[in-house]
This record gives structure tokens, sequence and C-alpha cells, in this order.
């Protein structure tokens, strides 16, 4: 059900009287002072409006919650249009609660909180807005001072001079008198430091032996290991760390947490969209086998802030063994288990 209010900057309580009555008995203006709202505006540095639900752009504020005074306060589900009234009657009292997506005049949406009475003394009042994946602190202070002589004056504001100022997350926005304090917001995705794509290789005989382990009668030689992808050869690297940008393939063989030798094959980037991409390792005994794998991701941005989204990101891949397909998932780790 729609609300619908009405600001009236002041009402003249007339009564019966005539104009030669009124200037005659100077009788006092009742004001009836429209409340303090916050107008919160949400984009990205790429000046996209991202409570624009009609956008693909646009946030998801199923999660949105404001907290004051130890209360929180969901999303209403109205829509208003620039220039639309929302309040309802004049000696109108402001109360807290009123929290609703607004469209301006130039057609940005913008998120509208309030109430809070005009003509009460504030310091430091503030919320915090839980967009549900970031959260900012919206506060304000608002002072007034009054000169009696001019309570009969519109031209002089009715003798009140009022002094508001606005902070986001502690930083000063706005200094002035306006009853309206807007707030402009702006975020943009985290930088996900994506897993890249690996390849994890263990080769075992028939009797579950590790053929990677000296140890293991028949091993393979490590130095005849030889991995061939895109043209070149990569060779075992003995190395004391096994970060290596995703610029490179290259070839380790180390420990498991379970204490067992396995051959370390990367990396390739987590964005990579590839069919079929293939190398072949020659293990130096005369016998190969052939690795392959298929990468693809699909991307919505409205989830980008949300971590239990995956940051708006779907990936698929599939691993293949010698031509079989081994796995099917998400996975940027690809497992390969080998019996020679």
């Amino acid at each position: 059900m729609k609300r619908f209010f009405v600001f009236a900057a002041a009402v003249a309580s007339l009564f019966a009287l005539s104009c030669d009555k009124y200037d005659k008995y100077e009788e006092d203006i009742i004001i009836d002072w429209a409340p303090i709202v916050m107008n919160i505006y949400l984009g990205d540095y790429s000046g996209n409006d991202l409570l624009d639900q009609n956008s693909e752009t646009a946030v998801d504020l199923s999660n949105l919650v404001v907290r004051y005074e130890g209360e929180e306060h969901p999303l209403g589900e109205t829509l208003l249009s620039s220039g639309e009234p929302t309040v309802g009657t004049r000696a109108y009292l402001a109360r807290f609660g009123f929290i609703s997506l607004e469209r301006d005049a130039e057609g940005k949406v913008y998120l509208r909180i309030g109430e809070w009475d005009a003509i009460n003394r504030w310091q430091d009042c503030s919320i915090e807005l839980d967009w549900g994946f970031a959260t900012d602190v919206l506060s304000f202070s608002s002072d007034y001072t009054y000169d009696p002589k001019h309570r009969n004056n519109g031209d002089k504001n009715w003798g009140y001079t009022f002094h508001r100022t606005a902070y986001l997350n502690g930083e000063l926005v706005y200094d002035g008198n306006s009853r309206v304090l807007v707030y402009h917001i702006d975020h943009d995705a985290p930088i996900v430091d994506w897993m890249p794509i690996e390849m994890i290789v263990y080769a075992r005989d028939e009797e579950g032996n590790n053929l990677l382990n000296k140890n293991t009668e028949g091993h393979f030689d490590a130095e005849q290991i030889v991995v061939r992808y895109e043209g070149n050869e990569y060779r075992v690297k003995n190395v004391s760390t096994l970060y290596i940008l995703p610029e490179e393939t290259s070839v380790f063989i180390y420990y498991d947490n379970n204490n067992e030798l396995l051959l370390w094959i990367g990396e390739w980037d987590a964005f990579l969209q590839c069919e079929n991409c293939s190398l072949e390792i020659d293990w130096g005994n005369g016998t190969t086998d052939v690795l392959s794998f298929s990468s693809d991701y699909a991307y919505d941005p409205k989830y980008r802030f949300d971590s239990d989204k995956n940051w708006g990101y779907t990936f698929h891949r599939t691993a293949y063994l010698n031509g079989e397909q081994i796995y099917d998932g998400s996975s940027a780790t690809l497992n390969y288990e080998l019996v020679k």
C-alpha cells in the first residue's frame, strides 16, 4: 500500500480571522517542519547505478539491513518517483522507519531513510547500513538558533536558522542547512585472487606403489621426465618455492599432505577459456600419457559483491586422461590418477 505524505514548509493557523484581524493580533504561525531524511546513492567507479534493479549492474538488496538504535530495519517494497508525496498529514510527527527506494528527476535510484524531527537537536546521530557485502556508517548533526522577532516572517524562515552536517564513515560530506542529507557511496567489486588452473598427477604401479618415489622398484627418473606443451618442453624444476605466475608452464615433484610424491604441472589463468587444452607427459621409459582439460566460465555482475555467490562467477572445468573424461566440476585443481 502506498504511503502518501505532504511536506509543508509552514502551515498558518488562520482559523476564521480576516487578513486585517490577523495583522492586528499578529498571531504566531504554526510551523509544520519537514523532517530530516537521508538520500543515499550507491554506485561504482565506472558510474553504474547499483540501486537500479532494472539494470544488470544492480546489487542484490535482499540482505540489506539498516541498524539504528539497536534495532534492524529492512528495505520496504515501494519505489517512488520524483515528486511523489511521502508524508501523510499536516502537523506530521516524524518517526524513524521509512526505508524505500526512490527515483529522482534524472532517473537515478536512491535509498531514502528517515525520518528525524527537524526541530530536535541531533548530535552524531548515526545509522549502520549493511549492504550484505559491505557496511557503511552514515551520521549527521543538526542544530538551530531561533530569533522570536521573526516568528511571523517567512522571508526570515520564521526566525529559525538551521545548521546540519553529514558524515559518511566519519568523513564530512555535507555542511549546510538542508533537511535532505545526500550521501554518495561508491563500491567497486573486490579484487579476487583467483586460484590458477593446475594439474596434480599421481603415478602408481598396479600395487599402488608411488612411481615418483626412488624407493619404489621401477620408479621414474625425475631427470628424464619431459612435459610437452604447445611445442615446448618442460622438465622437473628443483626450486624452493612453488608459486609461479600463470604465465609459464612449470613442472615440480613434491610431497602432498599425506607425504606422497606427486607431479605438479601448472599454471593456467583461472579465466582461461579453452577446449581440450592438452599436454603430453613423457616418463622417460618409453611410455607417454596425454592430459587435457577444458575450461569456461559465466559471470553475473549483480553478484559481484557476494562471496556466497562466488562474486558472480560460475566456473566449469572438465579433465581428460588419454581422451577419457575423469572430472567434471568447477575446481581449478585437476587431479589425474595414473596406473603404470
